[in-house]
Order: structure tokens, then sequence, then C-alpha cells
């Protein structure tokens, strides 16, 4: 709850201008290098966007995204990273 408590998410998805937002929780989840659509957020809610030189990230992951417009519209993943 403290993750998703932090993420803007009004802010975060008025972009998109659809109707219906998805949120999930899966847990601890591994994307590889691809920094695509991926934010940090810090122990102290602070969110922020990974460098080019970030190494495998893995961690406790929200994502925001359309139902059935995953491939269309990419999602935003907030990885907790202390």
């Amino acid at each position: 709850m403290n993750m998703l408590n932090s993420i803007p998410v009004e802010d975060e998805v008025k972009q998109w201008n659809e109707d219906n937002l998805a949120v999930m929780y899966k847990g601890i989840r591994s994307w590889g290098y691809n920094t695509t659509g991926i934010h940090f957020i810090g122990e102290n809610g602070k969110i922020s966007i990974p460098s080019s030189m970030t190494t495998e990230i893995i961690g406790p992951t929200i994502s925001l995204y359309i139902l059935g417009k995953e491939n269309m519209i990419t999602p935003k993943r907030y990885v907790f990273k202390p």
C-alpha cells in the first residue's frame, strides 16, 4: 500500500485518455535490463527513472495499464528500489 500511495495514479494515466485502468501487484518481478515504462520508488516514496546504466531490474512491482491494450499502450511499472 505504501508503494501505491506514492504513485500519482491520476496524473500518470490521464495521457492515455482511457476509461478503464488496471492496477496489478504480483510481488517481486524481474524486468531484466529493459527500462521501458519502468520507474523506481525509493523508501521515502520518491519516484525516479532508471538510468541507462541500470543493472538487472528486480523487485516488488506495481503496474498501471489498460486491460487488453498492454501491447498498444506501454504499461507503467513501479519497482521498489531502496
